[in-house]
């Protein structure tokens, strides 16, 4: 009973005008920040933790929480209309999203990313009110071993992702295990890599790193066209087909077992420290195309690819 009531006085705290407003500012504010590239909701709420000490602690809180929230979803927003992620948790969007933009369906995909998003957000809210204790404690005896067996399941998700292309993967991995040796050793703080340069002690920054990887493709790709008659690379309204900017709801009941499936993966890998919510979304993706009976489509603008991913990331 102590819960239930301790969930009712929170339900009585978030259901105001000044928390309302404050949800909706921050969703706002970052949903828009979080489609700019490289920026993100963590920008968003460095900037605006100063602002919100001169509110209600409940206010202040919900903003930040809402600019948390509303940065993924943004982050969506490039990814799908120019494979161009705006946040590292993206990028597995761009498989099928940008395919179902360049196909007409830019609308339907940006909607299904939404409600994607909000359903594996309800999921991980709930289990965090409910069970989240026995969650930290879990999160608390995560070792070495358990660390090791994680990257262990890392890199059998590259295999699976990489199809045919097994030497594709490996050199990618390879590259990425490089480039994470840069900066002090975080055993004896020996230098590693660093080339004289100071900066680099830390390592290299993650979030500017992916971001820049994944953006730059397109750029080049871009700047190959320059000069040439090719068309936009998404135009909204490029099918006259209505249903190709409509979401229904069967095509989003069609994918309850998978957006489940994702919610489920994003909360589990979410409360484990140091993993987060990219590694989450690219599991979520992986098995859904593994457990897709026809798994064709999966990267040419499958619905169920877009499900997957962005239920994982909000989780």
């Amino acid at each position: 009973m102590p819960l239930f009531a301790e969930l009712l006085q929170g339900l009585a705290d978030v259901f105001t005008l000044a928390v309302l407003l404050a949800i909706l500012a921050g969703v706002a504010i970052s949903q828009f920040v979080g489609a700019l590239p490289g920026i993100g909701p963590v920008m968003v709420m460095a900037v605006a933790i100063p602002y919100t000490l001169a509110f209600d602690p409940i206010v202040g809180i919900s903003f930040l929480l809402g600019a948390m929230k509303g940065g993924t979803i943004g982050g969506a927003i490039p990814a799908i209309l120019f494979n161009t992620p705006g946040t590292p948790d993206t990028a597995m969007t761009t498989l099928d999203g940008y395919p179902m933009a360049q196909n007409g369906k830019a609308k339907k995909a940006l909607r299904m990313a939404v409600f994607s998003s909000v359903t594996g957000d309800t999921f991980s809210d709930i289990v965090l009110i409910t069970v989240s204790a026995p969650l930290a404690l879990i999160a608390l005896r995560m070792g070495p071993v358990e660390i090791f067996s994680l990257m262990v399941l890392a890199f059998a998700v590259i295999a699976g992702l990489s199809g045919k292309s097994i030497g594709k993967a490996i050199s990618a991995a390879g590259l990425g295990l490089l480039l994470a040796t840069v900066g002090l050793d975080p055993e004896d703080g020996t230098p590693r890599l660093y080339f004289g340069v100071f900066e680099l002690f830390d390592g290299i920054p993650k979030v500017p790193l992916a971001i820049g990887v994944l953006v730059m493709a397109e750029v080049l790709h871009r700047l190959t066209q320059v000069g040439t008659a090719d068309p936009p690379a998404v135009d909204l309204n490029a099918s006259n087909d209505p249903a190709d900017h409509q979401l229904t709801f069967a095509e989003y009941w069609a994918c309850r077992y998978i957006m489940f499936r994702g919610a489920i993966i994003g909360t589990l890998i979410g409360a484990l420290p140091g993993i987060g919510s990219t590694a989450a979304a690219t599991l979520s993706y992986t098995t859904a195309r593994e457990a897709a009976k026809d798994h064709s489509g999966f990267g040419k603008g499958d619905i169920r690819g877009l499900a997957a991913v962005e239920s994982a990331n909000s989780a």
